[in-house]
């Protein structure tokens, strides 16, 4: 290989590497912004479509993908419940890697917002019939 040609591969290299590095931190907060947005949305601690989960660490709320992989002692045990650990996105600490950024831009193009939003309206469709045979008991007790 001639000199010319390894400096000018050197050159394309960086360029490659320096246009990598911008693309995925844009990817990254992209995912954490609408990862924010679900989290307004969404109650904590219920497991969302595609395994999706919002929890509360320190007074604050995280979206995540639980992460079945995990290893068992990994898993945190809460009222005797396992409490998978989840690969967050929306981590102040620890921004998401690419790969959870990839999987996540994905699960949104395959229908993840609309799988929410049916889920959300099904969660409101059942607690409103809740809420009315909670009430016929209370109109009845109250005759």
């Amino acid at each position: 290989m001639e000199n010319n040609s390894i400096i000018n591969a050197v050159k394309r290299v960086e360029r490659a590497g320096s246009e990598n590095s911008k693309v995925t931190e844009k990817l990254k907060v992209a995912c954490i912004e609408l990862g924010k947005f679900i989290e307004k949305q969404v109650p904590n601690d219920v497991k969302l479509p595609r395994d999706y989960i919002v929890r509360t660490f320190d007074s604050t709320y995280y979206l995540g993908k639980i992460d079945h992989d995990a290893k068992q002692e990994d898993v945190d045990w809460i009222n005797g419940e396992p409490y998978a650990p989840a690969r967050l996105i929306t981590n102040k600490y620890n921004p998401p890697t690419r790969k959870i950024c990839l999987e996540f831009a994905k699960d949104i193009s395959e229908g993840l917002l609309d799988e929410i939003a049916e889920f959300l309206e099904d969660r409101i469709k059942k607690e409103e019939e809740a809420i009315n045979i909670v009430e016929n008991v209370i109109i009845k007790e109250g005759e």
